[in-house]
């Protein structure tokens, strides 16, 4: 009796059986063609593989990607866990745009360090400060150019001749002036101050507020930006031009009024130190399965500049950290932290 290499996983069996003992795989032809040619071939010469399947590897082997509920072993394409039934997302590291965004975030930070705008620390990675392409503004045929003032439209020619605006100011909600998608003038459209961001873009789950000195839509008019993939908060300075937003809602808040609301679990947005979350110890778990990575920011205020960094880390892996009392938020992204 002769002993071969299995085809399918390389374990040695008998060239007798019909079945792979390690794999289960059907052995019959296999073994009758392998064991002819170990007859036929030279006794002091190794017989090199002679099927593909033995020369290729398992593509159905695991990975290693782990299940963020169970910590079971996934293959590649899973998407549900076999065990716990999870969904297993996918991360925005692994979309196209993503990258994209990126690589103009590092235009952005590269273009601010060189004009000398500050000589603040490290920068953290592209996800904090990243530029997005400028919206296409779109005209209405309809609309009489001699009619629109320097500052907005004024009104819009109909039958009735009465007079229609052609934008409308946020409308008062709870006695809350709520600001969505566009561009905002400080001092005009909108007071400088703290603001607390609501997430509104369901579809991607992300977005995107920028503080900038001028409207000409160049990168040098930013000041700061932040990609966010949660709520969170954002401080408006009195020094700015205009703010953008895209895909948030933000309302003005005053922290003199704001009631705490300590949570021991958050995971993904921005949250201030003593009234959403205690200084403290805290466990981090990454959430972000697809490249095991998370970020987490400690930070002294909320206006997006690099200056504000405490300190920040990328986790790849599960972690700890010290929140101190003298922060003034922490920004987390792709996981999720628990106090201890």
């Amino acid at each position: 009796m002769a002993m071969i290499d299995c085809p399918e996983c390389g374990k040695k069996v008998s060239d007798k059986a019909t079945t792979c003992i390690g794999c289960g795989v059907p052995l019959m032809q296999e073994t009758q063609q392998q064991s002819i040619q170990q007859n036929q071939a030279p006794q002091t010469m190794q017989q090199p593989p002679t099927s593909i399947q033995q020369m290729q590897p398992d593509t159905n082997a695991k990975t290693g990607k782990k299940c963020p509920k169970c910590s079971t072993i996934l293959s590649k394409k899973a998407k549900t866990c076999p065990q716990c039934g999870s969904k297993i997302k996918k991360s925005i590291f692994k979309r196209w745009w993503f990258w994209v965004v990126v690589i103009i975030g590092v235009v952005v930070i590269v273009s601010i360090s060189n004009s000398g705008n500050s000589s603040s620390p490290a920068a953290p990675p592209a996800p904090s400060s990243v530029a997005t392409p400028q919206p296409v503004l779109i005209t209405t045929p309809e609309l009489d150019s001699e009619s629109i003032n320097e500052d907005l439209l004024t009104q819009i020619p109909t039958e009735s001749s009465e007079e229609v605006p052609s934008e409308v100011a946020p409308e008062p909600i709870d006695d809350v002036v709520r600001f969505g998608d566009g561009t905002y003038l400080v001092g005009t459209d909108i007071k400088p101050g703290l603001y607390r961001v609501i997430l509104k873009d369901t579809f991607l789950n992300m977005g995107y507020v920028e503080r900038s000195k001028g409207l000409s839509m160049e990168l040098s008019d930013i000041l700061a930006n932040i990609i966010l993939t949660g709520d969170g908060y954002v401080e408006v300075k009195d020094t700015d031009a205009a703010v953008k937003l895209t895909g948030v809602e933000i309302y003005e808040i005053n922290l003199d009024e704001l009631t705490q609301n300590i949570k021991t679990e958050v995971s993904d947005g921005i949250y201030l130190v003593g009234f959403d979350i205690e200084p403290g110890t805290y466990k981090v778990e990454v959430t972000d399965t697809t490249t095991g990575m998370a970020y987490v920011e400690r930070t002294n205020t909320v206006a997006m500049d690099i200056s504000d960094i405490i300190a920040n880390e990328i986790f790849q892996g599960q972690g700890y950290l010290e929140v101190k009392e003298s922060d003034f938020a922490i920004r987390i992204q792709g996981a999720n932290l628990i106090k201890q």
